[in-house]
C-alpha cells in the first residue's frame, strides 16, 4: 500500500500551485472555438457550497490505483476561497483496499485558503497517514490576460520542496456545455528524482478556474536503478 499511495497522490500534490506570472508570448496552438488573438482572463472563482468531484487513475509497474475525491468550496468571501479536499473512494487493481486503510484515507482532509489567482495563501492537512500532505489540485493560473500560445511560470511545494512549472495555453473549446481551456505544463525537478515524460495536459473550466481534467506521464528510477514509468488520468465526474 505504501508504495502506491504516493503515486496516486502525486497529481494532487503537483497541482497545488501558486498563482503564476505571464512571462512570454508565442504563436501557435489551436482550438475548436477560440478566435485568433482572442484574449482570456483567468480567475479562480468557485461558488460557495459547490462540490467538484473527480476520478483519478494511476497505472505503474503493472499495478492500478483508482481514487475518487471531492473538492468543496466551503467559503467564498472577499476574494478568498476556502477549499477542502477529501477522498471518497480508493481501489487497487480493481479491488477495494482494506476497510481500516480506507477509513484512514477518508479521515484525511486538506484545507486551503486561495485567492482569485489560484495562489494558496494558507493550507493544512489533517489526519494524513504517514504525514502525507495533499494540496488542493488547482493549476497555477496566469495573473495577466493571455491568448493561445502565451506562457507563464508557477511554483508548487511538493514534500516541502518548491518546484517550478512552465505553462502554455494551447486551446479553448467546449466540453459538456462548459468553456474549457487546455494548458500544457512542464517541470524538470520533481522531488525524489522523478520527471514528467512529456507535457502534463490540464483542462480548466474558464468560468471557475477549477480543474476539469488532467493527463500525465512520469518516469523515475526504483532503488535498484530500474526505470519506472507511470501514467495518470484525472477527470471531473
Amino acid at each position: 500500500m505504501n508504495k502506491f499511495f504516493p503515486i496516486a497522490l502525486l497529481a494532487v500534490l503537483i497541482l497545488g500551485c501558486k498563482g503564476g506570472e505571464t512571462t512570454a508570448a508565442t504563436t501557435g496552438g489551436g482550438s475548436t472555438t477560440a478566435l485568433a488573438g482572442q484574449i482570456y482572463n483567468f480567475k479562480f472563482s468557485p461558488t460557495q457550497g459547490e462540490k467538484y468531484r473527480y476520478s483519478m487513475k494511476v497505472v505503474s509497474q503493472g499495478r492500478t490505483v483508482e481514487q475518487g475525491f471531492t473538492i468543496a468550496c466551503e467559503k467564498a468571501e472577499g476574494g478568498k476561497f476556502t477549499m477542502v479536499t477529501s477522498i471518497d473512494t480508493f481501489k487497487m487493481d480493481g479491488k477495494d483496499v482494506p476497510a481500516s486503510v480506507f477509513q484512514s484515507l477518508k479521515n484525511m482532509k486538506s484545507t486551503a485558503i486561495m485567492d482569485s489567482t489560484g495562489k494558496t495563501l494558507e493550507s493544512k492537512t489533517e489526519g494524513a497517514p504517514g504525514g502525507v500532505s495533499a494540496d488542493t489540485p488547482t493549476p497555477s493560473l496566469p495573473t495577466k490576460p493571455v491568448k493561445i500560445g502565451d506562457t507563464w511560470e508557477g511554483t508548487a511545494k511538493i514534500g516541502g520542496q518548491e518546484v517550478k512549472y512552465s505553462y502554455k495555453l494551447t486551446g479553448v473549446g467546449n466540453e459538456d456545455g462548459k468553456e474549457v481551456a487546455t494548458i500544457e505544463a512542464m517541470t524538470s525537478n520533481i522531488p525524489g528524482g522523478g520527471s514528467l515524460d512529456g507535457p502534463m495536459v490540464l483542462k480548466v473550466e474558464l468560468a471557475t478556474g477549477m480543474p476539469y481534467s488532467m493527463t500525465m506521464k512520469s518516469k523515475s528510477k526504483d532503488p535498484s536503478g530500474n526505470d519506472v514509468s507511470a501514467t495518470m488520468e484525472m477527470t471531473r465526474i
